[in-house]
């Protein structure tokens, strides 16, 4: 399986880009350009403990699953 991977830093609750970018909303530039579309459900890994980490300095992994577009 193929994925589309996305590296975020920051509060996911907090900063609208990083939420659009782990929303992966249609109209999201990535996927399009790359030529792939959804293939089920993102996974989202978490780097850092929120109970530990300032928000700002928390670390997150996005992989959203694709397939061809074409």
């Amino acid at each position: 399986m193929q994925f589309v991977k996305i590296n975020g830093e920051g509060d996911p609750n907090r900063d609208p880009a990083y939420q659009r970018a782990i929303e992966c909303s249609p109209g999201h530039e990535i996927m399009p350009a790359m030529g792939v579309t959804f293939a089920g459900r993102h996974h989202e890994i978490y780097l850092s403990d929120a109970r530990r980490t300032p928000p700002e300095k928390l670390k997150t992994i996005l992989r959203q699953p694709v397939r061809s577009a074409g």
